[in-house]
């Protein structure tokens, strides 16, 4: 089981936006986020994400502490990554 972040890219120019993204900060997000993070374009679908996982027992609740603090870091990175990028291409 795991918990996860995630960057979802759905809208009109989706892939053509998920591509200039990854290609121009895919880099830059391994080393700013975590060198775990997956890029992936869904070929078969009409919308692509960017995740990062990570292992956590969610039936522990001794654990959910960890957890929650392991969401609250990365959905922090993922906001202050992201958002400029993505106001850069409107």
């Amino acid at each position: 089981k795991v918990i996860r972040v995630e960057f979802i890219v759905r809208w009109k120019y989706a892939k053509e936006y998920f591509a200039k993204l990854k290609k121009e900060y895919e880099k830059e997000s391994k080393k700013e986020i975590s060198p775990d993070i997956i890029w992936d374009d869904m070929p078969d679908a009409k919308y692509c994400w960017v995740y990062l996982t990570n292992d956590a027992d969610l039936e522990n609740e001794k654990d959910w502490e960890n957890q929650h603090k392991w969401l609250k870091e990365y959905l922090e990175k993922f906001y202050n990554f992201f958002l400029p990028k993505i106001k850069e291409l409107s």
